[in-house]
């Protein structure tokens, strides 16, 4: 089963969402941007995340016990991968992880936020041309014209809604780290 969640990659609200859904029968696979696979399970898992830089990922290829490596996932910006880890062991499933990575989920924040602007403006500039083209060869008449306008809005700006939310947890973090440059 597919899921779409956005959400900063590797953050306490990711794994909360993840765990949740681990809770109800649901264990991580794949991600793939926004997109989570998950497969049905009866082992309630306890799931775990964490910054690694690349060249650290090299060597995290077997899983070590307790833990077991679920997926991966590389960002670009900034160059880190997401260790996903997940563990059936009851003893592990209160243990609290601090993991002191505020500064690096801020700067994962950020440029989830800057990607999200972007492909709203995108969908603007795209939404535009197409009613451009869609008016010079006569093509959108009154009627259709409104529900061409609402879909395109809504399509458009929805980018902005998630990049709003996004931005809460930026600023959240911001105030964490007191890093406020470029704010």
């Amino acid at each position: 089963m597919w899921r779409y969640h956005v959400t900063v990659k590797g953050s306490d609200d990711e794994l909360k969402w993840l765990n949740q859904q681990a809770q109800r029968g649901q264990r991580l696979c794949r991600i793939t941007g926004n997109w989570y696979q998950f497969q049905a399970t009866k082992t309630p898992v306890q799931l775990f995340s964490e910054y690694v830089t690349s060249e650290v990922a090299t060597d995290i290829e077997a899983s070590q016990p307790p833990f077991e490596l679920v997926t991966k996932l590389q960002l670009k910006q900034p160059d880190v991968q997401v260790i996903y880890t997940a563990t059936t062991q009851a003893s592990l499933d209160v243990t609290r992880v601090d993991r002191q990575n505020a500064p690096l989920q801020l700067k994962v924040a950020l440029a989830q936020r800057g990607h999200l602007m972007n492909v709203m403006n995108l969908r603007v500039v795209l939404g535009l041309l197409l009613a451009m083209i869609l008016i010079y060869f006569k093509l959108m008449n009154d009627a259709w014209g409104g529900w061409y306008g609402l879909i395109w809005i809504l399509f458009s700006f929805y980018p902005a809604w998630q990049a709003s939310r996004i931005h809460k947890q930026a600023n959240a973090l911001r105030v964490v780290t007191q890093q406020y440059d470029d704010a």
